[in-house]
């Protein structure tokens, strides 16, 4: 096993996600209250949440590790494992909302999305893969 030029490691459990779940509770309940915002806002607004508060609750573990010879991620009960030289280039997508959609694209064509939740920052990821010299591409604005 080869030290690791990246080993990322993450759960929906953190600071920021209590903080911006609570300022949008509080920010309904304030609405509702002092401006008596109509309670079907207020429960539209709520299930708008209702994904990240699972994350939050559930802390599900995610993360990434790579070195000079394996790519491998996992994320909840998701795992996978790559050797790096069966990759013929990783594709870096910035989406509308500008999230980065990372794909591995393998020698033989197929193409494998590596989950958002197990990415760390994208230029560190995007430096490591060049020190190993894996080819990189960068498309800004994509849809899908």
């Amino acid at each position: 096993m080869s030290i690791p030029l990246i080993e990322h490691h993450t759960t929906g459990r953190t600071v920021r996600a209590a903080l911006v779940l609570l300022g949008v509770y509080l920010g309904l309940l304030l609405l509702w209250h002092m401006l008596h915002l109509y309670w079907v806002f207020v429960c539209v607004g709520l299930m708008l949440t209702l994904p990240a508060a699972w994350e939050f609750a559930t802390a599900k573990p995610a993360g990434l590790r790579l070195d000079a010879t394996t790519l491998s991620w996992f994320s909840g009960a998701r795992r996978a494992d790559i050797a790096v030289q069966k990759v013929d280039h990783i594709r870096f997508d910035t989406r509308l909302d500008l999230s980065i959609k990372v794909t591995v694209v393998l020698a033989d064509k197929r193409k494998l999305r590596i989950p958002h939740d197990s990415l760390p920052p994208h230029p560190t990821l995007m430096d490591a893969l060049d020190d190993l010299g894996v080819k990189t591409t960068r498309n800004h604005l994509r849809w899908g």
